[in-house]
């Protein structure tokens, strides 16, 4: 059996929500799930993804998870965001992540700089150890030749 206009008995067409005849809702339940047009405001079913009356689209993408909402819905129904403010959001959110993987980069390369520099002063160490292990040089150049004989 058919579905019928709750009001005048009209059959129900599958696709509007208001009867064309009796111009009142088809059925209560449909109106009250019903998606408003953004653009023309006519009530359309909720399964309908553009309106009945003027194609426009009756979804809206999540920017977080790419997924498809129906626009009169506050927050997007895979992972929650709420829709107003989403962009403002998502924004601060990569600005955050540059910001951090920046403050990380410069930490890195300080680290680094300073890491470099301690290796030097701990080879410098090294050095004057292995020399005064050796013990005085003989001679007295400066540059470690042995002494020219007379």
């Amino acid at each position: 059996m058919a579905a019928i206009c709750e009001n005048c008995g009209a059959p129900d067409s599958g696709v509007d929500v208001i009867c064309k005849f009796c111009r009142n809702p088809i059925d209560k339940r449909l109106l009250e799930s019903a998606i408003q047009c953004p653009n023309c405001r006519t009530p359309n079913r909720a399964e309908r993804t553009q309106c009945s009356a003027c194609n426009c689209g009756l979804m809206q993408m999540c920017i977080f998870c790419n997924h498809a909402s129906a626009v009169n819905a506050r927050e997007c129904q895979r992972c929650g965001e709420a829709f107003a403010g989403a962009k403002e959001r998502k924004d601060q959110k990569a600005a955050d992540e540059l910001l951090g993987g920046i403050t990380n980069f410069v930490g890195n390369i300080a680290g680094a700089l300073t890491g470099q520099g301690q290796s030097h002063h701990r080879h410098d160490h090294d050095d004057r150890d292995r020399d005064r292990d050796r013990g005085p040089r003989r001679g007295g150049g400066d540059d470690g030749a042995p002494p020219m004989e007379s």
